[in-house]
């Protein structure tokens, strides 16, 4: 086959997460919902569900050994939730962010602001939304627009 960029693009943007998510879906199905406890919930002394990590746990069950698997918003959401409180919460978790993002960037020129929003967006559709907060540089971009697009403001100069 052709390994054109954008084909490579497509692939890895819409095809692949697709996979992972009816794969996931599929997994969970029998298993009990994670509740964050491989995550964020583990430092505050809840015990993890399993002995590997998530995502560890997804490629393997995709028949991969090694593989790490995790697709972002779906897989979060499917693995850490019960589904009805998953379609609901995830959605408003994601809406929540890119407002603080919004409101941060306010002053920001137009061009800063729709940089980061694609790249935010193609972040949380594939990652984790507390790696993307974290790692990923979200709250970072998010505190630095604040404060370097809002002296204006607050000196008054505006």
């Amino acid at each position: 086959g052709n390994l054109y960029p954008v084909s490579l693009i497509f692939r890895r943007l819409m095809y692949i997460p697709v996979q992972i998510s009816e794969q996931i879906y599929q997994m969970m199905r029998n298993e009990s919902a994670v509740l964050f406890r491989d995550s964020f919930l583990d430092k505050f002394g809840f015990s993890p569900v399993y002995s590997v990590a998530i995502p560890q746990v997804v490629g393997e069950y995709r028949g991969n050994m090694g593989e790490n698997a995790n697709n972002g918003l779906l897989g979060d959401m499917l693995i850490n939730l019960p589904l009805p409180l998953g379609v609901f919460l995830m959605p408003l978790v994601l809406i929540g962010c890119f407002r603080v993002l919004d409101l941060c960037a306010m002053h920001a020129p137009e061009k800063y602001c729709m940089v980061l929003c694609i790249y935010y967006a193609v972040s949380f559709s594939n990652s984790s939304w507390s790696t993307v907060l974290l790692s990923g540089g979200f709250a970072v971009a998010s505190m630095l627009l604040y404060v370097f697009f809002n002296k204006n403001k607050r000196d008054g100069k505006l």
